[in-house]
C-alpha cells in the first residue's frame, strides 16, 4: 500500500442542488441492458477455484507467532465469515479458494528489507515442502518486527500474476504478503480486512480512491482536484478497513460482472438498477461513456485518460450489512447510489509487481466540502447521490438524478445528456 501523487482532474465542475423525487413522465425507462465492451476488457485468471497456499513464516527479527495453523486455515477457507466466504459472494459465486497452510517456518537471520528478496527466501527454504506449481495463488504471514527497521506497511501485493522460480520450474502465481499475523479472525470481519484487501490486489486491480474537487483561480471552469488514496469509504480497496464489497468496476474488471448487468446509457432516460451485492441476473450498475477527460500527476506520464462514469446501488446484504465496529453507518452508503470514474496508471508500486498498469477507481463527492475538519476522508461519508438530489457535470453536460426506491427493491436513475 502506497499514497499516491495527486491526480489533477481538468474538465468538469460538480455541483449538488435539490431535484423533485416523482418521477419524470417524458423519459424512456430502460430495463434491459446492451453489449457493450470489446472482448480482452480487465484482466483474466481469477475465475474458478483458486488453490492457494498461505505460508506461515518468521525470522530472527521478529515477534513471537501467537495464533495456530488451524486457526488461519478456518479463518481463510472454511469458517462463515471466511474470506473464502468473502470472495465467493463479492464474485456471485465465481471465484473460490482452497488450498493448505504450511508453517509455521522459523528462518534464520534478520528478514529482508525488499520484498523481491523475502519472496525468494520464503520460496526458497519451503520449496522442499510445497509443490508451488498447483497453486495459483500464495499468501505470505508474518508477525511484526521487533524494532521497526523495515519500512513495511501492514500488507502488501503483486498487481497480477508474476513468475516465480522454483524446483519445478517457473511459474505464474499471483503473491499477496501480510506483515503481523494478528490480521485474522473467525468472526472479526475487520481482522481479515488486510488478508482480504491484498488478496485482490494480487487478482489484478489497485485502489479505490475518493476525488476532492474544488475550482481554481487558473481556469474560469477548470477544476483543481485532488486524489485521495483510499479515499472510497464504502469498498475494502478503499479506506472502511472492514469487508464490504469492492465497486461495481472492480467486479467488472476482475471477470465477474458483465454487460448483461450493467447498463451503458448513451441517450437520456431513466435506468433501473438494483443492489450490487445481489446474485442475479438484473443489472446493478450504470456506466455512462463520456468525452475524454483527461488526468495527469504532477507530471507523470502515462495516464489512461477516464471516459466513463459509473453508479451502484449498496443495501444491507451479505457483507455489506454493516457490523457494530464498522466506521460508516447505514445513512451514508445505503440511502443512495455512489457515482464514481476509473482510470489506469502506470504501475507505481514496484516491489514485486511486473503488472504495468494499476486501474483504480474514483469516488466523486456530491457534497464536496460538507464536512470540513483535519481527517480529509470524512468528508467522503457523506458522497453518496440521495434520494431526490442531483448531480450536474457541467463540462461533460451530464446529469445524473437519483429519483426513487422501486417496489421490487431497485432505484431509478435519471441520466440527461444535456445540449452543449
Amino acid at each position: 500500500m502506497k499514497t499516491s501523487n495527486f491526480i489533477i482532474l481538468s474538465f468538469f465542475f460538480i455541483t449538488s442542488c435539490t431535484y423533485s423525487s416523482t418521477q419524470p413522465v417524458d423519459f424512456e425507462v430502460f430495463t434491459q441492458p446492451e453489449s457493450y465492451r470489446e472482448e480482452g476488457f480487465g484482466v483474466t485468471g481469477n475465475l474458478g477455484e483458486r488453490k492457494t497456499a498461505v505460508i506461515l513464516v518468521t525470522f530472527e527479527d521478529m515477534l513471537e507467532p501467537t495464533l495456530e495453523p488451524d486457526i488461519y486455515n478456518k479463518a481463510i477457507f472454511e469458517a462463515e465469515n471466511s474470506i473464502n466466504s468473502y470472495i465467493k459472494e463479492i464474485s456471485y459465486n465465481k471465484t473460490s479458494l482452497s488450498g493448505s497452510v504450511f508453517g509455521w517456518y522459523s528462518l534464520e537471520g534478520d528478514s529482508p528489507c525488499d520484498y523481491n528478496a523475502l519472496l525468494s527466501r520464503v520460496i526458497e527454504s519451503t520449496d522442499s515442502d510445497i509443490d508451488f506449481s498447483t497453486f495459483s495463488n500464495l499468501i505470505i504471514i508474518t508477525p511484526q518486527l521487533i524494532e521497526p527497521t523495515c519500512l513495511y506497511s501492514a500488507g502488501a501485493a503483486a498487481i497480477g500474476p508474476i513468475e516465480i522460480e522454483t524446483d519445478e520450474g517457473n511459474h505464474q502465481i499471483r503473491v499477496s504478503h501480510v506483515i503481523w499475523e494478528g490480521y485474522i479472525g473467525l468472526n472479526n470481519r475487520i481482522a481479515s480486512f488486510t488478508i482480504a484487501h491484498e488478496l485482490l490486489h494480487s487478482f489484478g486491480i489497485w485502489h479505490a480512491n475518493s476525488l476532492d474537487c474544488i475550482p481554481t483561480i487558473n481556469s474560469e471552469n477548470s477544476p483543481s482536484c485532488v486524489n485521495h488514496e483510499y479515499g472510497n469509504p464504502f469498498s475494502i480497496l478503499g479506506k472502511p478497513s472492514t469487508l464490504l464489497h469492492p465497486m461495481a468496476f472492480t467486479k467488472e474488471w476482475l471477470g465477474w460482472l458483465h454487460d448483461d448487468r450493467i447498463f451503458t446509457a448513451t441517450k437520456s432516460g431513466i435506468y433501473r438498477i438494483y443492489p450490487l451485492e445481489e446474485n442475479s441476473n438484473r443489472p446493478v450498475s450504470i456506466r455512462i461513456p463520456t468525452i475524454r477527460f483527461g488526468m495527469n500527476a504532477n507530471g507523470q506520464d502515462g495516464y489512461t485518460s477516464a471516459n466513463e462514469i459509473y453508479v451502484e446501488f449498496r443495501q444491507p446484504i451479505g457483507f455489506d450489512l454493516l457490523s457494530d465496529d464498522s466506521e460508516i453507518s447505514g445513512d451514508q452508503i445505503y440511502n443512495g447510489v455512489l457515482v464514481y470514474t476509473w482510470s489506469v496508471r502506470p504501475n507505481s508500486f514496484q516491489r514485486f509487481s511486473e503488472m504495468k498498469k494499476e486501474p483504480i477507481t474514483v469516488l466523486f463527492d456530491t457534497t464536496p466540502r460538507s464536512i470540513t475538519n483535519q481527517n480529509q476522508y470524512n468528508d467522503f461519508s457523506d458522497s453518496r447521490l440521495e434520494i431526490g438530489k442531483t448531480v450536474l457535470f457541467e463540462e461533460l453536460n451530464i446529469k445524473i438524478t437519483t429519483l426513487n426506491i422501486t417496489g421490487d427493491g431497485g432505484i431509478d436513475i435519471l441520466v440527461e445528456f444535456l445540449s452543449s
